[in-house]
């Protein structure tokens, strides 16, 4: 049996001490959320409605200038949470052949893209990248995640004491074995 209250008159159900559940879960219609209107706002405040959640896995791609020809994976593991309109996203990749493609490191598979929220900045979302069994011991590398989803990255060369950010990572920087991990959080679109 269901209980069903009917506001289509305007009227609202209010209960002034909490709901409790012993079973079951909460279903709200789409389009609707959970409303955090009561709460003081900042100055810039758009949005107080909490209108999703959902964590699952993704599968992440390699490619090399826009190739993955091939490219052989020992593993592709991936997982997401996104709260409301903020994904944080995480990746393994494990190369068990680089292939024979040239040109830039690029992840693909995200399965959000990111907002475009600056004006003029392509990078809008960085983070680090962890790496195993990489060709340059003297690599450090971010990434950014750009508005259609795509995860590019970029070297940062450390000698000594100093960095300077380099270009892009490309296959000449990956090994038949590379193993690297990452993780983005992000507005997605």
């Amino acid at each position: 049996t269901f209980l069903t209250i009917d506001g289509s008159d305007g009227g609202k159900a209010t209960f002034n001490n909490g709901i409790a559940l012993s079973d079951g879960d909460i279903t709200l219609a789409s389009g609707h959320g959970i409303s955090f209107a009561a709460t003081s706002d900042a100055s810039g405040m758009q949005n107080e409605l909490l209108d999703d959640y959902e964590e699952g896995t993704w599968t992440p791609t390699m490619q090399f200038g826009g190739t993955d020809s091939g490219m052989g994976y020992g593993a592709q593991e991936g997982r997401y949470t996104k709260i409301g309109n903020i994904v944080h996203l995480k990746g393994r990749i494990l190369l068990s052949s680089r292939g024979s493609g040239t040109g830039a490191v690029t992840i693909h598979g995200s399965p959000f893209s990111s907002a475009d929220d600056f004006s003029s900045v392509s990078y809008e979302y960085v983070s680090d990248f962890l790496f195993h069994n990489i060709n340059d011991s003297l690599i450090r590398c971010l990434g950014h995640l750009d508005d259609s989803g795509v995860i590019n990255m970029h070297r940062i060369r450390t000698t000594n004491v100093t960095s300077t950010f380099a270009d892009d990572i490309d296959n000449t920087n990956m090994a038949d074995n590379t193993d690297f991990r990452f993780s983005f959080t992000f507005k997605g679109a």
